[in-house]
């Protein structure tokens, strides 16, 4: 089902360079399809996509064909998920590809979580954070508590 998918699609695109008003060469077909994998790779291992200088025309058929792919691809794993989740399916092939399947993309929405965090800077400004610790250290003085005396080893000579 996932290749006869891929094959529609594949061809849905190779007919939309053909009818494109300019006339393609068959390397330049070609060129397409392998960077279009290429991308698609990428996309899958959540790396960032590389060597797309001077595709011209082929550039967003490429956009194109990794947003179709990708969002049939995560919805197959949820719709794939639910069904394990009711009983449906028992085939370990197919629940170790959708736990891989998953899993992807679980890495890719945590990674995103991180660049976003690292690209926006931390959540707490100068002023909470000293007032975050005031309040703790308040809190520890109504609390009571007693500081814990370490050994100090400088006497020792072991």
């Amino acid at each position: 089902e996932d290749s006869y998918f891929d094959i529609q699609i594949k061809t849905d695109f190779l007919n939309e360079i053909k009818n494109s008003k300019s006339n393609k060469k068959p390397f330049e077909i070609k060129l397409f399809l392998n960077k279009a994998n290429e991308a698609w790779k990428c996309w899958k291992s959540n790396l960032p996509i590389k060597n797309f200088k001077n595709l011209g025309i082929f550039e967003p058929l490429i956009f194109k064909f990794i947003k179709k792919k990708s969002e049939w691809w995560i919805k197959k794993a949820y719709v794939l998920r639910e069904k394990i989740r009711r009983g449906m399916i028992l085939d370990k092939i197919t629940m170790k590809k959708n736990l891989g399947r998953i899993s992807r993309l679980w890495f890719k929405s945590e990674q995103k979580k991180q660049f976003e965090y690292i690209e926006n800077g931390p959540f707490f400004s100068e002023k909470q954070v000293d007032s975050l610790t005031i309040i703790f250290s308040k809190w520890l003085d109504l609390c009571q508590f007693k500081k814990i005396h370490f050994p100090l080893f400088l006497g020792k000579k072991e």
